[in-house]
């Protein structure tokens, strides 16, 4: 028996050593999809902080006017464990190769890097419009110390197919940051079969703007399934980021009176003319609670619609149509001890 209990802790030294999350995590593909070059942990209040700037279409020739100082000011504000991106990083032909897209990326994340806060991005219609790729650009981001973003899955449509943990003071995963690439455009196929000649709703702009195909949902079901496998059968709370809006988030506008809702709706909901039923996934699921995009610039509204907050970051960045009054960033903050009931608000520049 002695030898017996000696054995034992001699096995249990490395799960010791490793944290008791790699050790203790059976689901080699969940595994997998975890993986991240730097931890995300609720902080020693319980907290977790999320900053979302969206839509700053850098150009090769530099940041525009007062952007630097306006990164700066919301990062010392906030002061975020997390930063995301939400696409339309780029929307210059001028980048069209790894050695301008580091040194126009480096002009925006300089003082993110030097804080050490870890960032994470997602696509945007206009990242690739030209000949530099998803694929080539990706592997730029992640060269940067304290970018989090991945590839993903290489299976699946679009680049940036991910989920990060965010660990609680148990080392178990308390809370889930998803990204999904939106793609940019409906080929010439599906705006022939796809693209309405007219609008089901007021004031709704039906567009040729892509969508989540169903093998990214199919992605994200399998991987959240896993995720509540692994939590004693419990979903694990999370956040979704990208770029081009459902259309749910027209509908949730347009019901926001008898629904909780913030913010300014400026502009028409310029989401996809396919509606491909992620928006009914992450309701059938029940663990996604709030879902985050840019793309409309000028909007910056939240409204909980079927217990998802669908939110708008409007954009930070004055090289592209804007609201002098709207430049901003877009904040979730997330309590360990309650990280479905997830807070969000705008930060803004001006007000």
């Amino acid at each position: 028996m002695k030898l017996f209990k000696k054995l034992l802790v001699l096995a249990l030294i490395p799960c010791l050593l490793l944290g008791m999350v790699s050790c203790t995590r059976k689901d080699p593909v969940l595994k997998k999809a975890l993986e991240s070059k730097h931890e995300l942990r609720f902080d020693g209040n319980g907290h977790f902080k999320i900053m979302v700037l969206a839509d700053l279409h850098l150009q090769a020739s530099g940041l525009p006017e007062g952007m630097r100082e306006a990164i700066k000011t919301l990062v010392d504000r906030e002061n975020p464990n997390l930063i995301i991106f939400t696409g339309d990083n780029i929307a210059d032909a001028a980048v069209s190769n790894d050695e301008t897209l580091k040194a126009t990326l480096r002009q925006a994340v300089s003082y993110i890097e030097e804080k050490k806060i870890p960032w994470m991005h997602v696509f945007g219609n206009h990242d690739a419009e030209h000949s530099y790729t998803r694929e080539q650009q990706q592997a730029v981001y992640e060269s940067f110390e304290y970018c989090i973003s991945k590839h993903g899955n290489e299976e699946l449509t679009g680049v940036g197919n991910y989920v990060l943990p965010v660990y609680g003071t148990d080392d178990t995963v308390k809370f889930a940051v998803w990204g999904l690439d939106s793609g940019d455009y409906l080929t010439a196929d599906e705006k022939s079969a796809l693209f309405p000649t007219g609008s089901a709703f007021s004031d709704y702009s039906g567009t040729s703007y892509d969508y989540i195909h169903q093998d990214q949902i199919e992605w994200y079901v399998d991987i959240s399934k896993r995720l509540q496998a692994e939590n004693n059968g419990q979903p694990v709370p999370g956040l979704m980021a990208f770029h081009i809006p459902l259309q749910e988030t027209y509908t949730a506008w347009a019901n926001r009176e008898s629904l909780p809702h913030t913010g300014e709706k400026k502009e028409s909901v310029a989401s996809s003319a396919y509606n491909s039923g992620l928006f009914a996934a992450l309701h059938a699921r029940g663990d996604v609670k709030a879902v985050v995009n840019g793309h409309d610039h000028i909007n910056d509204y939240m409204v909980e619609y079927g217990g998802i907050k669908l939110c708008y970051s409007s954009t930070i960045s004055t090289n592209t149509y804007h609201d002098s009054t709207m430049l901003g960033c877009r904040v979730f903050v997330i309590n360990e001890q309650s990280p479905s009931d997830i807070q969000t608000y705008m930060s803004y520049l001006n007000k």
